[in-house]
């Protein structure tokens, strides 16, 4: 996320609160205003004086300013404007102008005030770091560079490092990732942001040990976060500390919310345990979890399909394969249409409709008038 910076008042907190010229700003009044955040009173105190002629850079700075906290950004845009017109060596206007646009969304307009600030101070970290959490929104092919040279100038940083590292982790350049992490990790060794990410790259490179410290570190922090968890359930397996990998992932299936890996490591390491009859409930289970809920109607309109296509054949063979996943009344009652109408199998076709009137809920109102026919036509196909 872009942290934005608050445009700097120019001259605004300068107010002499104790002179007053005659015709000007009743200045004890706006800073009242501005003290007790009532920017967009202040602002139009301000208009209400120099009406849209505001021309004094004083107090065009000021209305520039207020509008920005009062969040008129569009007027605050061209206020800046008219400040930089007049005075276009002023880098705290282009930073000002910077962060308009940020509010704005509007990053491309950004980035061109942002950079034409690096060019005149390179050792700018702010905006360094600005124009490097922009590029990661636009896809900027420079974005390493900005980041790494905010990291540069200051490698304590932790928004810096933790997206700097981010992005070497995604092209698995490792090394510098560790780096950039250990430096800021020493100025903040409690930062959950970064040991984190840490457990993240420890996981990436296949450190099983380091990522089963840093995971218990993270969940001791109170980070106990499916990812943590799962983590550190991997970790164990692959230092072979089977039980511990098998507690750890029962802690969250107790919960509910176990999913196919968390299930296939418990079987791996009931496996290597020689519990070969957990492991065989859990390969079960991973099965079972790895089988989209929906395959089986996924096969009855695959079939529906084919029947309107005149495949009969190919229409029974994916309803049958529908049942494999979920047995469905109203399943069984499109192969009994099946065999009765295309395929001309009355008794197979009494199977079914007796299949599906055995599991159709009489007081559901849509498969009422389903129920009605099913019973009408089975009476009639076995006289």
């Amino acid at each position: 996320m872009i942290k934005i910076i608050l445009p700097t008042l120019l001259i605004v907190l300068a107010i002499n609160t104790n002179a007053q010229t005659p015709g000007a700003l009743d200045n004890e009044k706006l800073l009242d205003l501005m003290q007790t955040q009532r920017y967009q009173e202040a602002a139009l105190f301000i208009k209400s004086v120099y009406h849209d002629d505001v021309s004094d850079v004083k107090a065009l700075s000021r209305l520039a300013y207020c509008n920005y906290m009062a969040g008129n950004l569009a007027e605050a845009e061209r206020n800046y404007t008219a400040l930089y017109d007049k005075d276009t060596l002023n880098n705290t206007l282009l930073s000002n102008l910077a962060n308009v646009q940020l509010k704005r969304g509007n990053y491309h307009q950004a980035t061109y005030y942002l950079k034409k600030l690096v060019l005149r101070d390179t050792l700018n970290f702010t905006v360094y770091k600005q124009l490097g959490q922009i590029g990661e929104i636009t896809g900027d092919s420079n974005t390493v560079g900005y980041l790494s040279r905010a990291n540069h100038l200051n490698s304590y940083d932790a928004d810096v490092a933790y997206d700097l590292a981010n992005l070497y982790i995604q092209t698995k350049q490792f090394g510098k990732a560790d780096t950039v992490l250990s430096n800021a990790i020493k100025a903040d060794t409690t930062n959950l942001l970064l040991i984190r990410t840490k457990a993240k790259l420890a996981y990436s490179r296949d450190s099983w040990t380091e990522l089963v410290q840093l995971c218990t570190k993270l969940i001791k922090a109170g980070d106990g976060s499916m990812i943590v968890i799962n983590w550190l359930g991997e970790g164990y397996y692959y230092i072979k500390q089977y039980k511990k990998c098998i507690e750890t992932f029962q802690s969250i299936e107790k919960l509910g919310l176990e999913k196919e890996s968390s299930l296939y490591f418990t079987a791996k390491s009931y496996k290597n345990l020689n519990d070969h009859s957990n492991a065989v409930k859990y390969f079960r289970k991973t099965i079972q979890s790895s089988i989209s809920p929906n395959v089986g109607n996924y096969y009855t309109e695959a079939g529906d399909s084919q029947e309107k296509l005149k495949q009969a054949t190919g229409a029974l063979n994916s309803y049958l394969k529908s049942l494999q996943f979920e047995e469905n009344a109203f399943t069984y009652y499109m192969i009994a249409n099946l065999y009765d109408q295309a395929l001309k199998n009355k008794q197979k076709a009494a199977i079914y409709f007796r299949k599906f009137l055995k599991t159709a809920v009489s007081q559901n109102a849509k498969q009422r008038p389903y129920i009605v026919y099913a019973e009408t036509r089975l009476r009639e196909i076995t006289k």
